[in-house]
């Protein structure tokens, strides 16, 4: 830092000590901020008059004495204050266990039993030889033209390109069966 600056911080720092260090002889000088003097006596002769600092914490004192008195005096109020009511126990329970709610109820809606289905066709197309299907199952192998019967359950409606139709015959419900490719 410059010369000019550490002078200026070791004045003000001499005059803060210097301050701290005066005795202030247990006075203090009251100034009011209209300019009127703190006595008539004073304001005679143009000085302020001076309080003593015993005087000055007094005033301080009652001034938080004061903020105690009006403590005291709502807690009188407190005191004297009307009973709240008793609830009755229907609108206490909401504080306490509570019971679980019920279980919701279970609407049983008869339905009607829905209609059955034809089971999945229980054989396999692996083929075709001129215009009939070659149909294997598991201990037996087919070759069947539009109109035949397997098993006596499936009749056997189209054969197409690669897709035959077929009739389940105990529902008559119609199913459709692609080849399968090897």
């Amino acid at each position: 830092m410059r010369k000019p600056l550490w002078l200026a911080l070791a004045l003000a720092l001499g005059a803060t000590l210097w301050v701290a260090l005066q005795d202030d002889e247990g006075t203090v000088e009251a100034v009011k901020s209209s300019g009127a003097s703190a006595s008539p006596a004073a304001a005679r002769a143009g000085v302020a008059a001076p309080v003593r600092a015993s005087a000055l914490a007094a005033s301080t004192a009652s001034a938080a004495i004061r903020p105690a008195r009006d403590l005291a005096r709502d807690i009188a109020a407190w005191k004297q204050r009307e009973p709240i009511g008793l609830k009755p126990e229907s609108e206490l329970r909401a504080w306490g266990a509570s019971r679980p709610p019920p279980p919701p109820e279970v609407k049983v809606v008869q339905l009607a039993p829905p209609p059955p289905q034809a089971p999945r066709f229980p054989h396999a197309w692996v083929g075709r030889f001129n215009d009939m299907a070659v149909v294997t199952g598991p201990q037996t192998t087919w070759v069947l033209a539009e109109g035949q019967v397997i098993e006596g359950q499936w009749r056997v409606e189209h054969i197409r390109d690669r897709q035959m139709q077929l009739i389940y015959l105990p529902l008559n419900q119609a199913q459709t069966v692609a080849m399968q490719t090897p």
